[in-house]
Parts: C-alpha cells; structure tokens; sequence
C-alpha cells in the first residue's frame, strides 16, 4: 500500500501497482493512458475521451456525477479515481469507501494540481521516473508562457472578456481560475473586479468594456460529438460576433473572437493555448488537436 494525498487534501490508503482502475476523471485517464498504463483502466465515464481510443473501453456513466455506483462496487476494482465536490458527490465516494474500494479525487482546473496529481499516480503505478519526465516537461512548457507575460504591464494587456462554460452573459472575476487562465496568457480580465466568483453580467456593460479579445468556452452541451468541429465552432463565433451593438467592440472589429473546446481547461491540455507559430492567432481550438503533443502549443 501507499499514501496519497488527494487534490481534496485527504490522506489515502492505495494499493500499489493496482491491476483495475476506474476513472471518473477525464484528466487522470489522460495522465494514465500517456503513462502507458491504460490496459489498468476496466471502466470510465464517457467523458474520459482522450485520447479517443478510451471510448473503446467500458462506461460506467456519462460523468463522475452520474457514475453507475452499483456497477462499480460490482466490478470491485483496486482504485476509483473522480473528480472533487458536486462533480462526484460526496456520498457517492463514501458508499465506495464504505465497501473498502479506495478512492482518490482531483478537479485539475490548473497546472498546480495536475503536477502533484500526475506525480501521485506515478508512486501508485511504479511508473516514477515516467511521471517525473512528464511534470517537468509540462512545467517546463508552463513557466514558458510565464517567462513571456508575467512581465506585462496592466497597461499592456489586452482587455479580455471571457464566456464562460457556454453563456454570452455569465463571465469569472479574479477569484476564479479563468482569471488566472487570462493573467498567465497575457491577458487583463475586464470582470476581475465584479463582486461573484461567477458573475452574471448585462450585454450593454460588454459593449461598454470595448475588450480587445473575447474567449468563448464551449461546454459539451452544445455539440453532440465527442468534440465540436470546426463548422459547429466557426458557427458560434459568427453569432458572437452578430450580437448586437459587437460590431462596436475592438475584439470584433479586428477578428479577435476565440473559440475553446471546455475541455481544454483542465488535464494535460491545461497549458494549451495556440500553435507555436510566431504571430499566430487562431480563433478556433478544437479539442482534438491538443492531444498532449504539447511541444506544438505555446501561448496565444
């Protein structure tokens, strides 16, 4: 056995080197999948869908929240790994403690917790040496993007407004970790200041913001595939850029809308923002193409 330290901070007892694992979180699937040691993974919720070849393998539920508890104490594996708080409930995780299955939790909204959970699934698969290469190149790909806008005056960074999770009018202010996304790319969020971790706001106060970027995030909802395309992505920019009174704002005038898969924000695509290509802007991000090949991303 070994002790792991969860994203949730608590203390966990896990057997080592386990032979099934179920995972609820499409983060640690990655993490384990490019780690080589997917064949351990007997079950996933449907969201754990990168890279695509885990949709091959038995689901258990379409997310951590409505994950089958039955059928996981059914199949009895070594270790269960979800997400943290309402996205996989508390009383789910304690009916599977409570039949002696072990489980750890990780949200990995930001490179802080993915290191310390890619490290912790490395002791637990005896893959350490692996593990400790992929933490450092990510960070290493990470205090990149750092090293170029930390340094940025306020007066210097763009004005950003950032849609979020699918809505034109809900936004993040500076306790949130899409500021923190929009800071460490460069970016000043015109939302730091509201009073709510997740502000609703009026389309007039955008208009009057005159932002010099805007960021949609697309939620899973909105597209019945396991990533948006190109099309159903280039559709939602033209709508942003069509609501009225946008054609005033600087964003639209100079064709700076962009459009992120939700996905994108968390897992070993947390530190993806745009190809590595000298003066390169894309408005477009889908998915799929941040699979962990993170040498071609840099920062937008």
């Amino acid at each position: 056995m070994v002790t792991i330290t969860d994203e949730d901070g608590r203390n966990v007892a896990v057997p080592l080197d386990p032979n099934s694992i179920i995972c609820l979180s499409p983060g640690a699937s990655e993490v384990i999948y490019a780690l080589g040691e997917s064949d351990r993974m007997i079950a996933v919720t449907e969201d754990c869908d990168m890279p695509p070849t885990l949709l091959e393998k038995e689901h258990i539920g379409k997310s951590g929240g409505d994950a089958d508890i039955e059928k996981i104490i059914e199949l009895n594996p070594d270790l269960v790994i979800g997400k943290t708080g309402a996205l996989f409930p508390e009383d789910m995780k304690q009916k599977l403690t409570d039949y002696g299955i072990p489980v750890l939790r990780y949200r990995l909204l930001h490179i802080d917790a993915l290191i310390p959970m890619i490290r912790d699934l490395g002791r637990v698969l005896e893959k350490e040496d692996e593990a400790l290469e992929m933490a450092d190149r990510i960070s290493g790909y990470y205090d990149t993007v750092l090293d170029r806008t930390e340094a940025i005056s306020d007066e210097d960074r763009p004005a950003v407004y950032f849609m979020s999770m699918g809505h034109f009018d809900w936004t993040t202010n500076r306790d949130s970790t899409g500021n923190i996304r929009v800071v460490e790319a460069g970016g000043r969020n015109i939302a730091a200041d509201l009073p709510t971790k997740v502000p609703h706001v009026d389309m007039e106060w955008v208009i009057e913001q005159n932002q010099e970027i805007i960021v949609y995030s697309m939620s899973q909802e909105q597209y019945n595939a396991t990533t948006p395309t190109i099309e159903v992505m280039e559709a939602k920019r033209d709508e942003i850029m069509s609501l009225p009174g946008f054609e005033d704002i600087d964003a639209v005038k100079t064709g700076r809308v962009y459009i992120t898969d939700i996905k994108m924000a968390s897992g070993l695509k947390g530190t993806v923002y745009g190809p590595n290509q000298p003066g390169a802007k894309p408005s477009i991000i889908p998915y799929e193409d941040a699979e962990v090949k993170l040498t071609e991303y840099s920062t937008i």
